[in-house]
């Protein structure tokens, strides 16, 4: 074989690069350098999982005949190690058929040692149970790769099935004749806008569809316009970036256009465009034009009316900037769940032969110097073209479809054309040698999951873990984990202490913990979609205070109602507040309380005013609210005024209806106004400390009801969403003065 003149970007070998080797040979993941620690950065799990292949590397050894001292770049001895794991990932992305049950496969290989847990997999001890594998497991230690150490090959892949879920499609770019998905949403909002657009030089009236005078500049081709918002990372966690794009990607004008603050207030734009209507006709609720801000149509259950409601932004165009309706006729919507191509996104199937050498047209197009195109690639030519940046982010946004190099069955049908190749001519012998070097690496066809057995498709690792971590929606067995095993503290002790006593009390299963949330999973799902966004920070801080506020998503019987204050309101001489919120006590998953958080819930979403007598839980035959009954819009002794509440909506509803128990928490957590601003968002945006997840405790309940639960509750989060690998079961946590310390439990059901 040729001698390798170069090696790949970021790693101590010549082949590794993805999707094609500097062979142009078909190569289904990345050789990943193990970045320089003591010890060695063990390889890990890249996402829930079950282990469904396990082999234990053959031992290194110097002779220099062995299948696994081959060297294809020389004559010297150099080992590769063939440690493998397999493992089966299934997630949602979203709800409905097509975004449920998105399965697909990681595959990590020249792994010179196993974990325990997979050591068992590969010695075929494992139970089911001890199949499974969670993010952030390790797996093994990396290997070498010819001699070269510290390397591991990763591979992300899936059949046609699951990329259908992911991307919505499985061939050629996405269609602009149509809105998006709307099963899944997330990552950066892309508005496609076409020619004819006209972009005008003030901002117009928040309710005008078309303004008065001429069009500043109109288009005369197609153009992009991509939202993102902060979501909590970056030096800007609450800004929107707006990006003009061209379809073949190219940005337009010489910096995106960033507005501060933009997330935090989208409540405030909202109310604003919706005040901006006259009251005497056609409003649209501040929800609608919430989820029309943010997403560029609705997410949720509140139709927008009138459906040309504008949303006016200031963007770039080709020689200057304006503003432009993103809600106009003919404008489609998207997002980064459509993988569209204008950021890079594409899907090569054409190479439909069965060996490893890309015959691919389509790829040899996104590789070679479209300057100088002829649609072929000499070597000299890909090893150029590999070397730049911009070939390289090409490639990683490429999905290619063509068959395992590990199936050891196909050794011949994949690798024969050696054997002919003018530049390999692999003797008899040399391929001889040849496959069994292959051999030693491979796994028979029947030990492999049968998408590996065929052709599939192949994603970048890296690119694919990235793209994946901008969605926040958890599957059911993702949601249920983020209830830890011990939920209840002592109520004294410096430190105080988990209570782990056995039993159905104090000790929760992964069964129960998904029973609890099995009806609000997808309504709470929405919530984090359009309230919290992507964020793991924010995500942990919001959850551990959902999950004291839903008393743990226990439901006790008799007067403790899931989603509703247990006892109804009833007075309480332990919290003197219920003699004034009486009916209006807490629902939801945030506990909604007091008639005014309820009056300005039931405004931003515009709900129908109630017929009939209201629903009363504590005293049925003496309903506190009636058609005449004065209730507090806030505590009196906080300045709190009376009205009357009928007849606005049951506040039952909120309670009862899971899209409103949920929604109603993530309108409220936008809505908390606090030195000055609104958004709990902004809170939870500082870096992560107890102090902030005390202040966010304050905002949410006022005071300091379960806050050590709280406490412990965001570590552990903190610990299951984020890349904290601690493996510590129990740590002690200093809080601040005057409270004592707590020792955490992490141990999950």
């Amino acid at each position: 074989m040729p001698v390798a003149a170069t090696n790949c970007p970021g790693t101590s070998i010549p082949e590794g690069s993805f999707p094609v080797s500097l062979n142009l040979g078909w190569h289904g993941g990345t050789h990943v350098h193990v970045p320089t620690a003591t010890p060695v950065l063990p390889a890990r799990a890249i996402a829930d999982g079950e282990i469904v292949f396990a082999r234990r590397p053959t031992a290194a050894n110097a002779d220099a005949a062995h299948a696994q001292n081959y060297n294809p770049y020389g004559e010297t001895a150099a080992w590769t190690d063939n440690g493998m794991v397999i493992i089966r990932h299934v997630t949602d992305i979203g709800d409905g058929a097509n975004a449920t049950d998105v399965t697909y496969y990681s595959l990590i290989a020249h792994l010179s040692s196993l974990s325990a847990a997979c050591g068992r997999v590969a010695d075929g001890t494992a139970t089911p149970a001890q199949r499974r594998i969670s993010r952030k497991d390790e797996i093994g230690a990396a290997g070498r790769v010819y001699g070269a150490a510290d390397h591991v090959h990763v591979e992300i892949l899936c059949d046609d099935v699951a990329l259908r879920r992911l991307a919505g499609r499985i061939t050629g770019d996405l269609a602009v004749t149509a809105h998006g998905r709307r099963d899944a949403v997330y990552g950066e909002i892309y508005y496609y806008l076409p020619a004819g657009t006209g972009f005008f030089q003030n901002e117009p009236a928040a309710n005008r569809t078309t303004p008065a005078g001429a069009a500043a500049y109109t288009s005369t081709d197609p153009l992009i316009i991509g939202i993102r918002f902060g979501e909590g990372d970056g030096n800007h966690p609450g800004d929107m970036t707006l990006t003009t794009y061209k379809l073949d990607g190219a940005t337009v004008g010489a910096a995106a256009i960033r507005v501060a603050d933009a997330e935090y207030e989208l409540l405030i734009r909202a109310t604003a465009i919706r005040a901006a209507f006259p009251a005497t006709g056609a409003r649209p609720t501040i929800s609608a034009v919430y989820d029309l801000l943010r997403f560029g149509r609705i997410i949720g259950p509140d139709a927008l009316t009138p459906a040309t409601t504008p949303h006016w932004r200031q963007v770039n165009y080709p020689g200057g900037s304006g503003w432009v309706n993103l809600n106009a006729e003919h404008v489609f919507k998207f997002s980064d769940a459509d993988f569209p191509h204008w950021r890079g996104w594409k899907f090569i199937d054409d190479d439909v032969d069965d060996n490893s050498q890309s015959n691919s047209a389509l790829l040899v197009a996104r590789i070679e110097d479209a300057a100088n195109a002829d649609g072929r690639l000499t070597r000299d030519e890909l090893i150029r073209q590999m070397s730049l940046p911009a070939v390289r982010k090409a490639l990683s946004r490429t999905v290619c479809k063509f068959p395992s190099e590990w199936n050891r069955d196909t050794i011949a049908a994949r690798w024969g054309w050696l054997q002919t190749d003018p530049d390999a001519g692999l003797s008899a012998e040399d391929w001889a040698t040849f496959q069994q070097h292959v051999s030693a690496l491979t796994v028979p066809a029947a030990d492999l999951p049968v998408p590996l057995r065929g052709a599939h498709w192949h994603f970048h690792p890296q690119e694919f873990i990235a793209h994946m971590r901008q969605c926040s929606w958890l599957s059911a067995a993702e949601m249920a984990l983020t209830l830890p095993k011990h939920m209840f503290y002592n109520a004294t002790g410096n430190p105080r202490t988990a209570i782990t006593t056995a039993g159905a009390t104090y000790t929760l299963t992964r069964q129960t913990a998904t029973t609890r949330m099995a009806t609000h999973r997808t309504p709470l799902n929405v919530c984090i979609r359009r309230y919290i966004g992507s964020s793991r920070k924010r995500l942990a801080i919001f959850i551990a205070q959902v999950t004291l506020e839903t008393a743990q998503w226990r439901s006790g019987g008799n007067m403790c109602r899931l989603m509703h204050e247990w006892y109804y309101g009833q007075h309480s001489s332990a919290n003197p507040a219920t003699q004034y919120y009486t009916a209006f006590y807490g629902r939801g998953i945030m506990q909604l309380t007091w008639a005014g958080n309820y009056k300005e819930y039931g405004e931003f979403r515009a709900l129908p005013n109630h017929t009939g007598a209201y629903v009363e839980r504590l005293t049925p035959a003496s309903h506190r609210i009636t058609a005449t009954s004065r209730h507090y819009l806030s505590n009196p002794n906080d300045g709190g005024t009376l009205i009357t509440w009928s007849p606005r909506f049951d506040p039952d509803f909120i309670g009862e209806d899971p899209h409103s128990a949920c929604d109603s928490g993530g309108y409220y957590w936008i809505s908390k106004h606090f030195d000055g601003h609104t958004n709990i968002n902004r809170a939870c945006d500082a870096a992560f400390t107890t102090t902030v997840v005390g202040r966010v405790n304050r905002l949410v309940n006022g005071g300091g009801n379960g806050y050590y639960e709280r406490q412990a509750y965001a570590a552990y989060l903190m610990r299951y969403l984020t890349e904290d690998v601690s493996v510590d079961v129990t740590r002690q946590i200093t809080l601040p003065a005057p409270k004592n310390a707590i020792t955490v439990n992490f141990s999950r059901t």
